[in-house]
């Protein structure tokens, strides 16, 4: 009898997780609460609560590349960094090209997953769903359950003195939409992340003066590397991984620094790029060399009508953006099946609760990294149908939780301490680990003899989905031709007009940022002693 498998969230990871069941050959229902799929990137002009949201000028920081399904490349014209319409009718496209939408139930909303009644013989769920049409409960029940509901649904909001009396507006980011609102009026914008600076630079095109406050500095980068190409097409290789953390951090100051001296306006952090998730603005720059944008400490204490800062200047203000990140919450879960620790929820390699007695369950896309979440979902769901179906078991309880100790301490010793970095993880290493556990880490140094045009691509070449079909289970015949013409994707909506070879687009830009990089390395290791 085929296993039934129920998916939680009808976001991309839950798509993803839905496609995967159905490669897997079980019985997959997903749930999505909203009235259409696709999560944050089905952008909608009204905020709704517990849902995630974008503002109207969203553009997806990864490039198309780099954030593909490992089976479904994007369209070769569509832009590198696409628009968030572009990526929701790219993700669309996914869902048609897959047949998904047919075992996705709208407008059905969970309520709660329970332990079923023989859940000690058999590790089956009970769930307990509200048809949100006909207003109406039931309750199924499921061998497998995949929870995939996202991590930017509940917005955080920190308590500053004297914010209770100020007397202007104050939304928090999940909130903003447009900056129709803000014109000719003093914003302040709380917090550094992707969004705030996002949000930032919309704003100060129409504000009065836009302010923005940070109590540790950014690094900030762009998405342009020098030569015109994706910055993390040239940066995020599996070479480059194998370069010690603080070689790879100073080189990355560097890169940040010489796009504009982080020191000159006030956003120099006393951490290395790698000890932070860093933030992306391509626009930050010329609004600071403006003035359209000014960078302010942390805060003191609002008053009725502006804000003191620890610098003991003081500003009026209209407005107010929080840009504070978002909790992670899953109230149809009881504390029995998850529970939060120190603002964390500590799971097996960010899927799986050691304590559980069956591992029947498991968290997609709860993870953090510097790359995008759609490869990282996807690998996830692999390994955990594998999981399910017993392909590849699991370690005891104890050696779980000590590994998760294990990745604790090595992101407490590295980052600094925050709530961004409660489920960080390094992405290349992140994918790869995965990949191994499920057996569809890419042979590389088996091909150096046999396909040297393909080792090099996946050593030295950008870590792109596609090489995680290419050996193993469920490997895609394409995955092999999609690595190795990757370059000729990216600069095919360029209006490209010289005739140059994938070897030498690829030899061009990877080669010399590897020989600085290696440079680096011998420098560091004689000059300095860590």
């Amino acid at each position: 009898m085929t296993k039934k498998v129920a998916v939680i969230g009808g976001g991309i990871s839950g798509l993803i997780a839905t496609k995967i069941c159905l490669e897997e050959g079980l019985d997959v229902t997903c749930f999505e609460k909203s009235d259409d799929i696709c999560g944050l990137w089905n952008y909608h002009e009204t905020v709704e609560d517990s849902r995630p949201s974008i503002y109207a000028t969203t553009t997806i920081i990864a490039s198309k590349e780099f954030m593909a399904f490992s089976d479904y490349p994007p369209p070769k014209e569509a832009a590198n960094y696409m628009h968030h319409s572009d990526v929701l009718k790219y993700f669309k496209s996914y869902v048609d090209n897959f047949g998904l939408m047919k075992f996705v139930r709208l407008r059905h909303y969970v309520e709660r997953v329970e332990e079923a009644d023989d859940y000690n013989e058999t590790g089956c769920w009970q769930i307990t769903v509200k048809n949100l049409e006909k207003d109406t409960v039931f309750s199924l029940r499921f061998d497998f359950v995949l929870i995939a509901t996202g991590h930017h649904c509940f917005p955080r909001i920190p308590m500053f003195k004297g914010l209770d009396l100020f007397k202007g507006t104050v939304i928090h980011t999940h909130d903003y939409k447009t900056p129709f609102n803000y014109r000719n009026k003093n914003v302040l914008v709380i917090g550094v992340g992707n969004s705030g600076l996002d949000i930032g630079v919309d704003i100060c095109r129409l504000s009065k003066q836009t302010y923005l406050s940070t109590r540790r500095g950014v690094w900030v980068y762009g998405r342009m590397a020098s030569g015109g190409l994706p910055v993390e097409l040239l940066y995020i290789n599996r070479f480059m991984g194998l370069v010690p953390k603080q070689i790879f951090g100073r080189i990355g100051k560097s890169v940040a620094n010489s796009r504009f001296d982080h020191s000159l306006y006030g956003l120099m952090p006393d951490f290395l790029p790698n000890q932070v998730y860093p933030s992306v603005c391509d626009d930050l720059p010329i609004s600071l060399l403006t003035g359209r944008i000014k960078v302010k400490p942390d805060i003191v204490n609002f008053t009725e009508n502006g804000v003191e800062f620890s610098d003991n200047t003081f500003v009026e203000l209209d407005a107010v953006v929080l840009a504070t990140g978002y909790l992670i919450k899953f109230p149809f879960l009881s504390k029995k099946i998850i529970e939060e620790k120190n603002d964390q929820y500590p799971m097996y390699k960010y899927i799986f609760p050691p304590h559980h007695k069956h591992h029947s369950m498991a968290f997609i896309g709860y993870l953090q990294a510097v790359g995008p979440l759609n490869p990282i979902s996807e690998l996830q769901s692999r390994y955990a149908l594998k999981v399910f179906k017993q392909e590849k078991r699991l370690p005891c309880e104890q050696v779980m939780i000590n590994d998760i100790k294990r990745v604790r301490d090595e992101i407490d010793q590295w980052y600094y301490k925050s709530e961004r970095h409660t489920i960080q993880a390094d992405f290349q290493q992140y994918l790869d680990d995965i990949a191994s556990l499920i057996g569809v880490y890419p042979k590389i140094f088996k091909r150096i003899f046999t396909d040297p045009k393909l080792a090099f691509a996946l050593m030295f070449g950008p870590v792109l989905p596609y090489h995680y079909r290419i050996d193993g289970p469920h490997s895609w015949p394409k995955a092999r031709d999609m690595t190795l013409t990757v370059w000729e994707r990216v600069r095919y909506p360029l209006n490209f007009k010289e005739e140059t070879s994938t070897e030498n687009g690829i030899l061009k830009y990877v080669i010399p940022i590897s020989m600085v990089s290696m440079l680096s390395a011998f420098y560091m290791k004689n000059h300095f002693h860590w």
